[in-house]
């Protein structure tokens, strides 16, 4: 028997609540009209005076009429919600004697309404708390919303390949700091900071079409052009995306190149490819400034 199984057969012998069995059976009810999408019986279990506590991060606590809308969202978006119970537990007071409400930990599984596609498993526990007459004052949900809707919604970019589109979703800031690093370092001459961040099989596929391939061409070019040019470069945007299905993410970036010896005033456009954080792909796209 799982142990939380057996925690709850000792809390219920040891200790028990006349009302727990037939709240068990409300808080059971609510999920099966929940799957059922019948919200109007749903919403019948709880008391107008419920307080429901969300499980996304920084949310308030919702009024009854909230807690129907966030419901009604999720079966916009999901068909075929089955929540399977690992365990049903009593709950108790600050006391520590069990007081009718009722806990429960399980996984939810689902439909994305918007692809077909089976959503992956989401663990969760809710908590269930009654008043006299038996409604539901105050329920909480716990588990990751954020994950949820942000597997389930559209991605905000994507990649097109022979295979077809692939999606492109937000990434770790923390790329945005090796990207900063790494410009500044090209600023600062510093081969040694420029060589710790390039990957020892760096590609730079530049705007005229040559190609340099791994750090020793890399740093030889940046060297010379050191040595008899002054290069300045000046960010002015850059995002981190990650595209499915790929090891490593990217930094998409654009910054303003000025080289007054060799007149050079560019706008770049640059794909970074980070792998292992470090740089391993710059593809560089290029525009003159008039």
């Amino acid at each position: 028997m799982p142990f939380l199984g057996l925690l709850a057969l000792i809390l219920v012998g040891c200790n028990s609540n006349p009302a727990y069995n037939k709240n068990l059976a409300t808080a059971k009810k609510t999920f099966e009209l929940f799957q059922a999408e019948n919200l109007e019986a749903q919403m019948a279990l709880f008391s107008e005076d419920l307080v429901y506590t969300p499980p996304s991060y920084g949310a308030q606590d919702m009024s009854k009429e909230e807690f129907k809308g966030m419901l009604q969202s999720y079966h916009s978006v999901l068909d075929e919600i089955v929540y399977t119970p690992e365990v049903w537990l009593p709950g108790t007071d600050d006391n520590g004697n069990l007081d009718g409400s009722v806990r429960t930990y399980g996984t939810w599984n689902s439909i994305n309404t918007r692809t077909g596609e089976q959503t992956t498993p989401l663990r969760s526990y809710h908590f269930f708390n009654f008043n006299a007459k038996g409604e539901i004052i105050a329920q909480g949900d716990f588990f990751d919303a954020s994950g949820l809707l942000g597997s389930i919604s559209r991605a905000p970019g994507w990649l097109q390949t022979s295979e077809g589109k692939i999606n492109g979703r937000n990434a770790d800031p923390a790329n945005l700091d090796i990207y900063e690093t790494f410009i500044q370092a090209h600023n600062d001459r510093d081969i040694d900071a420029i060589s710790g961040l390039a990957h020892e099989e760096i590609v730079v596929e530049l705007h005229d079409g040559g190609v340099l391939n791994g750090k020793k061409e890399f740093l030889g070019l940046l060297k010379k052009w050191f040595k008899s040019s002054n290069p300045v470069w000046n960010p002015y945007f850059a995002y981190s995306m990650k595209v499915e299905g790929q090891e490593g993410e990217w930094v998409v970036a654009g910054h303003v190149l000025k080289d007054k010896p060799q007149r050079l005033n560019v706008l770049d456009l640059v794909d970074i490819y980070l792998l292992e954080d470090k740089v391993r792909r710059v593809i560089v796209y290029r525009k003159e400034v008039r």
